[in-house]
């Protein structure tokens, strides 16, 4: 059963994406992900994943988050590209890939 998103929340210039379930530590690829702050993408400098953890952590770059206030709308999305890859992508630790989503709606909780 693939993972899929619990969560999202944005603080400061850190996105952090719970899954509901324990990831791989891998490297994964930041250009797997797609972040848009009312409608304009915003640049992911990384993406981690902690050991033994269900977060993705993704940093943005801060400049382009200067105008994000309680009322902008953040979205996230995630592309999984087709067949089954182990590295540079977001799976459990069953080998499970997350599936790719788009316009997942992000919670703001810092500014």
């Amino acid at each position: 059963m693939a993972p899929t998103v619990a969560s999202a929340t944005l603080d400061e210039n850190t996105l952090s994406v719970e899954l509901d379930s324990i990831i791989r530590n891998t490297k994964i690829s930041k250009n797997r992900f797609k972040v848009k702050v009312n409608g304009k993408k915003v640049r992911v400098l990384s993406a981690t994943i902690e050991q033994d953890d269900s977060y993705v952590e993704l940093e943005l770059q801060p400049k382009n988050l200067r105008s994000i206030d309680i009322n902008s709308s953040v979205t996230l999305a995630y592309k999984d590209p087709k067949g089954d890859q182990t590295s540079k992508v977001v799976e459990d630790v069953f080998g499970n890939d997350l599936d790719s989503f788009s316009g997942y709606g992000v919670e703001i909780v810092k500014i």
